[in-house]
């Protein structure tokens, strides 16, 4: 069993729907599971899916940077210091786009940073970079 589903961790609920379509218009198949806090996001993975096999772990995490609470940074630090979580692809979604957030992102354990709003082209890009962490609907739908 392979891991399939995308984690999206933004406290904008706006801005969750709007990533949520732009997913869905790009053609990925994966199922969405929203968070609105970092918080929430972090029990759900270290805690709910603690004693689950890694098949279980999401297979990408969309997060927002700046967040109330737990910012989306503080979130990849928490999962980068879980081994457990190497393999799950974590993209930043972010309205910040100075070189010091893009910076601090991919250190704290980004793999990507894209700026919102996105665009299906955004989604496309991400996939022909990271194309094992998606499910394709076929074109024939």
């Amino acid at each position: 069993m392979e891991q399939t589903e995308i984690l999206l961790i933004d406290d904008s609920k706006d801005d969750a729907l709007l990533t949520a379509r732009t997913v869905e218009k790009a053609r990925v198949a994966n199922p969405i599971r929203h968070f609105d806090t970092g918080q929430a996001a972090l029990y759900y993975l270290t805690e709910v899916l603690k004693d689950k096999p890694e098949a279980m772990l999401p297979a990408v995490i969309l997060l927002d940077l700046k967040m109330a609470g737990m910012s989306g940074l503080e979130v990849l630090k928490a999962l980068n210091r879980n081994p457990r979580f190497k393999g799950v692809l974590r993209v930043v979604l972010s309205n910040l786009h100075d070189l010091n957030s893009i910076k601090e992102a991919y250190a704290a354990g980004a793999n990507s940073f894209l700026i919102k709003p996105l665009n299906p082209s955004d989604i496309l890009n991400l996939i022909a970079s990271y194309p094992a962490f998606w499910i394709l609907e076929s074109r024939g739908r």
